[in-house]
């Protein structure tokens, strides 16, 4: 062996020797591609592209230097790190669910595993999991292990366990990207590798280092397996929490009840699109009632609307809970409720809360941490401290229920506030009280849902959990105080038990409720957004007159979901033909048939004079009473509903006879009155237009020994001398003005001010628009909240036509009544030797 320096002198075997070795190491460089110096890259062959593998190296990089800035596919580590936390939290929040592998990311035992080929007993309580990215699609993962104990039975009591703290395995991943409607980052467990340089343990003994290489060896043959069943491989997701929707809403004076919206802004131009003339034509063309006699649509919207209304007028007084409630050591104020619809009938509540200081038993390690213990709540005898937070949104899953009145368990003051509300004292009446019907949150069992709250601003690892935990304790006593003051109330019907005889109420004897959506809307669609015209519906059913509820399962339809921007809708309501128009309406101007209807009351000869008397179907001894009905005309392809009224009275009075005083004669009788009452349907910006006119006809004629009558008209319509004065007859049971008020005054009572029909607890509803559906069915849109008095003047009689009532004294439907009166004269000359006499009178 010889060793050579710089200044050494060589022989000559050995510079020949030296060379040979010079030679072949020039070779080794060569075929590793040392000996060029620069050279373009060739980019389609794949196979020449650079690996770097985080998982093999001797020694732990500094990846803070290596990797600083670095995101994956765009999205920043400390958001999906925050979003790993969440998923963490939501997880060790379950406690011991049914399925118990559901909470694998925060605890898992070797028991819970069916057919593992885990050789060794032992339970693995976690903290929250994190990454570091490598580059755009490539990250470590850090599961921390913060307890974990090994079992040398099946069973934890039996034996004393080997317990560890601390332990961090590290994973790298690949990361992949899927784009679509619920865009996300998916952690690809196949492509996991380990990296012990960038994990660590308690190297104590030879025992730790075999249990260490056991769980390796469990993450990789089964753990990733059950992360990816689970869905606990997503790293992050674009449209899950986290500001895809804005739950939470600080009370602001300022702020309008419109501006509280699930809506992105995209939704503007939905609304513009669909229009207020394309939604009223659907609904007057294309809702159909499915056999129920009334129908009343909640938007969510609405429920949303209501809250945040009811939240703005919190005070001290008996609304204060809305805005601030404590309880023991927790206090809080609070934003509006928030509300999300599901197809199952059930629906998703958002408590949320501004700010709050509340009492957390300090943090201490439990020895025996494999035993479920749960929450306990803090108390004076345990070691306890103060924290505010801030920003939180606790989501519960309640069921809705159609309850009875005398079910409901609130407090007196809401009972006293709904007994003083418009709904309850426009259906009272002498007979007796109102019965109610009320449509329910149900509060009091509501379930705590993890994976749609945010509780970012608690802090991080089981400190936070632990803080959770309180809170949601507390929030069940929440909502439990909010059902006592009559806030999970969302919808309050009357309903009697026989059939309502009052021609302004439309009381249902049964009523049900069905929930519609475009799409079905599970719990776990409740995180994604969807646009306001697309949102499930509650639909309020109702049956009338003791009729029986329909099986019929209504389908969804935009018409029913009342979407705006600046307005405060409650929704839509649907009244059938037979339940509203044919029960309510058209009964009431039956009434102005009765009034215009002229009947004989009498007709003879007295004292050798014909004589007669008139009256109206109204006055007649025994034709008051009974109904005027109307026939229907109408066409169901026209643009209104044509009714009719037509009767016809004719006496016909022949006398002879030989006592001297009068001369044989005959004479004849007939009143004819035809009312025609039309109804506009579809929608009109001008509002809803009824027109009502009408023609009154009296005939009469005589045949005697004496020459022709006259009658006293202006012009000569026959020859003779009539002694009776028809016109003035006639004028005086149908005057020239038609005297409406009556009617009016009915249906001032139903079109106009509170809609009586529902509410919202002790919150009155207004008719903010209203039309008739070609099939004769009413639709009207409701508003929020209060009444709205309005005056109704009648028209006085015009002979240039319909004219609209004046200015001011519009209803908020928009509901107008049209009249017209018309006089005609008609003359009929003798078709006998003996003159007759024909006079009539048309109004």
């Amino acid at each position: 062996m010889v060793t050579l320096r710089p200044d050494s002198e060589m022989s000559g075997s050995t510079k020949q020797a030296l060379l040979f070795y010079l030679h072949k190491y020039l070779d080794f460089l060569q075929q590793a591609g040392h000996h060029v110096f620069f050279d373009l890259p060739e980019f389609h062959d794949g196979r020449q592209k650079a690996t770097v593998d985080y998982s093999i190296p001797k020694h732990p990089v500094d990846l803070e230097v290596l990797c600083a800035g670095v995101s994956v596919h765009g999205i920043n580590v400390q958001e999906i790190n925050s979003f790993l936390h969440s998923q963490w939290m939501t997880a060790a929040s379950l406690g011991r669910p049914q399925d118990l592998l559901t909470i694998c990311l925060a605890e898992i035992n070797s028991s819970w595993l069916l057919g593992s080929s885990v050789d060794t007993n032992f339970h693995v309580r976690f903290g929250p999991p994190k990454i570091t990215a490598l580059c755009q699609c490539e990250v470590i993962v850090y599961f921390d292990i913060e307890d974990i104990a090994f079992f040398s039975e099946s069973d934890a009591s039996n034996a004393e366990p080997n317990v560890y703290h601390n332990w961090q395995l590290a994973f790298v991943v690949d990361v992949i990207h899927e784009e679509g409607t619920n865009s996300c980052l998916k952690l690809d467990f196949a492509t996991a590798r380990f990296s012990l340089y960038h994990s660590s343990f308690e190297k104590c003994d030879a025992l730790a280092s075999s249990y260490f290489r056991k769980m390796v060896s469990f993450f990789s043959e089964r753990y990733f397996a059950i992360l990816t069943q689970y869905s606990m491989h997503i790293a992050y997701s674009i449209d899950v929490g986290f500001g895809s929707i804005a739950v939470r809403e600080r009370p602001s004076s300022t702020s309008s009840e419109s501006s509280v919206s699930w809506s992105d802004a995209g939704e503007v131009k939905e609304f513009r699109t669909h229009s207020n003339v394309a939604l009223w034509t659907e609904r007057t063309e294309k809702l159909h009632l499915g056999g129920f006699d009334q129908i009343t649509s909640i938007s969510e919207q609405s429920i949303n609307t209501f809250f945040t209304s009811l939240r703005r007028k919190a005070t001290d007084g008996t609304e204060a809970s809305l805005a601030r409630w404590s309880l023991d050591r927790f206090n809080a104020t609070f934003s509006a409720l928030k509300v999300r619809l599901m197809s199952n009938g059930k629906a998703v509540i958002w408590v949320n809360i501004s700010e709050g200081d509340m009492a957390v038993a300090k943090e201490s390690r439990q020895k025996d941490f494999w035993t479920w213990i749960g929450w306990e709540k803090p108390s004076t005898e345990k070691s306890t401290e103060m924290y505010e937070f801030s920003d939180l949104a606790i989501a519960f899953e309640v069921d809705m229920k159609m309850v009875e009145h005398a079910a409901l368990d609130v407090s007196d003051v809401w009972h006293k506030m709904f007994k003083s509300s418009g709904l309850w004292t426009h259906n009272q009446t002498d007979a007796q009280e109102p019965v109610f019907k009320h449509l329910i949150l149900q509060f009091q069992t509501a379930t705590y849902v993890p994976d749609l709250s945010s509780f970012q601003s608690l802090g991080e690892g089981r400190a936070a959990l632990n803080r959770l935990q309180t809170i949601t304790h507390y929030m069940q006593d929440y909502l439990a105080s909010l059902a006592n003051s009559g806030y999970h109330i969302i919808h309050s019907v009357p309903i009697s038990g026989s059939q309502s005889t009052s021609p302004t109420n439309s009381w249902c004897t049964e009523v049900s409720f069905q929930t519609i959506s475009k799409t079905e809307i599970t719990l776990r669609a409740c995180r994604y957004k969807h646009k306001a015209s697309e949102a499930p519906v509650i639909l309020i059913l109702g049956m009338s007159d003791n009729r029986p509820m329909p099986q019929t399962r209504l389908q969804w339809s935009s018409a029913w979901n009342f979407f705006s921007k600046g307005e405060s809708p409650v929704g839509v309501a649907s009244l059938s033909r037979e339940a509203f128009l044919e029960a309510r309406i058209l009964p009431l101007f039956a009434l102005i048939n009765a009034d215009t209807t002229i009947v004989p009351k009498f007709a003879g000869v007295i004292d050798g004079k014909w004589e007669f008397d008139l009256t109206t179907w109204a006055q007649h001894v025994h034709r008051k009473g009974k109904e005027c009905k109307w026939k229907s005309l109408s066409d169901r392809s026209a643009d209104f509903l044509q009714y009719e009224w037509q009767h016809r009275d004719g006496w016909n009075h022949k006398y002879e006879g030989t006592s001297g005083d009068q001369e044989d004669a005959e004479y004849s009788l007939s009143c004819d009155t035809r009312n025609e009452l039309r109804i506009s349907t579809g929608f009109n910006r001008t509002g809803l237009e009824i027109q009502l006119k009408g023609e009154s006809v009296i005939k009469v004629s005589g045949r005697g020994e004496q020459g022709s009558w006259r009658p006293f008209f202006s012009d000569v319509v026959s020859e003779g001398e009539c002694s009776i004065e028809i016109r003035e007859i006639h004028a005086r049971h149908l005057s020239q003005t038609i005297d409406l008020s009556k009617v009016a005054h009915r249906l001032k009572a139903i079109f106009e001010g509170a809609w009586s029909y529902s509410s919202s607890g002790h919150h009155s509803h207004l008719l903010a628009n209203s039309a008739f559906a070609r099939d004769g069915s009413f639709v009207t849109q409701i508003g929020m909240f209060g009444t709205k008095q309005v005056v109704y003047a009648p028209q006085t009689p015009s002979s240039h036509g319909p004219r609209k009532s004046g200015k001011g004294n519009l209803s908020p439907s928009g509901f107008n009544i049209y009249k017209q009166v018309r006089v005609v004269a008609e003359r009929h000359r003798p078709s006998h030797a003996k003159a007759p006499t024909a006079c009539q009178q048309c109004t």
